[in-house]
């Protein structure tokens, strides 16, 4: 049986952030679970949704993004979202 390797998903990633560095906000791979852990440096600022809330946000994400939501359902997955914190409360 030939196993199938995809990144991020059976076979670990790694990004590496450096200093007043982003990222968007995204779902995971087929929404699995991730683990995040940082090496070294100063501790960082870690956003989530609950997976209850989830339509809640991506309604939100939806409204604020029309043009990126007729572009592609999906964007959220992109990676390239930002959206300050605040908003969401």
């Amino acid at each position: 049986m030939k196993t199938q390797h995809i990144p991020g998903v059976t076979q670990p990633y790694l990004y590496v952030g450096v200093w007043r560095s982003l990222f968007g906000w995204h779902k995971e791979d087929v929404d699995l679970y991730s683990i995040n852990y940082l090496h070294q440096g100063h501790p960082k600022f870690w956003y989530s949704i609950d997976l209850d809330s989830n339509e809640d946000f991506e309604a939100l994400a939806n409204s604020y993004f029309s043009d990126l939501y007729k572009e592609c359902p999906e964007f959220l997955r992109h990676k390239t979202t930002l959206i300050e914190p605040g908003i969401l409360l």
